[in-house]
């Protein structure tokens, strides 16, 4: 790593640990949590009546839905981190850096935006560039953000592997990983699905994964809390089925709750089946931390390009198919 880029890389590991920290919480929340609800509601809930019964399912439904909450942040924040991780990983791979060749830029889709002559002395002592990175990232969400005179007025070198056109090859990894509709989450759910199976079921032909597993253990874990809540929500409504055919003659007190039931019921299955598309991606796709490398890695360089750099950066075959 360049001496430039250790002072970014340090701010953001301190961030990372600040994302590892909130991670824990959630856990440790929803896993606390599950059991304090579970206890209370065995040991000082009344369960006489079939009212008693509708009123458990609401507090059972409402723990699913809280602690599908905690997941769905939990997601989140291991995207984050993926983020962080990734753009780390890119700018250790920066092994050397230097001025910027003139170029007048050409005319038309096909040409290039010129670039200014570096000038070792104008350049800071330090390469601190995240928060730049990242709103350029997110700004070429828009469709035709990033056109050809884009790519084509990009100087940098590869470093580490031969034989193939460097300017392609951003462009592959930029459409397969890119934030609107990428190519490597086609099929999500199915596959966010096959990653949640357990490897003893054999039938099932699982897939590799690209990234650390500690999401996927993690959800496996919230999977199971949450629908250990769904589950004993649905039973208790089933021991009620007098009040639910009461319900039906407008009794407004009992109808309202099975309101929010079927409200609290939408949230849970939304999460949940969210949360397989966000499995795959973390694990498989677009949120990997090796995606978030090439995102970032065609904003780095022109960042660096606009400062009179020119980045040298060094990838293996296999870092160059991931």
């Amino acid at each position: 790593m360049l001496e430039k880029n250790m002072d970014e890389y340090k701010q953001i590991r301190v961030e990372m640990e600040s994302v590892r920290a909130c991670l824990r919480q959630y856990i440790s929340y929803s896993l606390g949590g599950a059991g304090i609800i579970y206890l209370s509601v065995n040991n000082y809930v009344p369960m006489n009546k079939a009212a008693d019964r509708i009123d458990l399912a609401l507090v059972y439904m409402f723990s699913a839905a809280l602690i599908s909450a905690f997941f769905h942040l939990s997601l989140y924040k291991f995207n984050s981190l993926n983020r962080y991780s990734g753009y780390c990983k890119l700018i250790s791979l920066e092994t050397s850096i230097e001025e910027t060749v003139q170029t007048e830029g050409k005319e038309g889709i096909e040409g290039s935006y010129p670039v200014k002559k570096g000038d070792k002395e104008s350049w800071p002592k330090y390469f601190v560039f995240w928060e730049v990175c990242v709103a350029k990232l997110y700004n070429a969400f828009y469709p035709n953000e990033i056109t050809n005179k884009h790519y084509n007025s990009l100087q940098f070198k590869f470093e580490g592997t031969k034989g193939f056109d460097k300017i392609a090859k951003l462009k592959e990894m930029f459409e397969q990983y890119k934030l609107e509709r990428p190519t490597s989450d086609d099929g999500a759910l199915k596959s966010g699905l096959k990653l949640l199976t357990p490897r003893f079921i054999n039938f099932i032909k699982h897939e590799p994964v690209k990234s650390w597993k500690y999401p996927l253990y993690t959800a496996g874990i919230f999977y199971i809390i949450i629908l250990f809540f769904f589950c004993l929500a649905v039973l208790s409504l089933l021991q009620s089925r007098k009040n639910i055919e009461f319900s039906l003659n407008f009794n407004s007190a009992i109808t309202a709750k099975f309101f929010v039931l079927f409200t609290l019921t939408l949230i849970v299955i939304w999460i949940l089946f969210r949360s397989l598309y966000e499995i795959h991606s973390l694990m498989r796709g677009s949120k990997t931390a090796s995606a978030y490398c090439w995102k970032f890695i065609i904003f780095r360089i022109k960042v660096l390009n606009s400062i009179g750099v020119m980045p040298t950066y060094y990838f293996t075959d296999r870092e160059l198919n991931h």
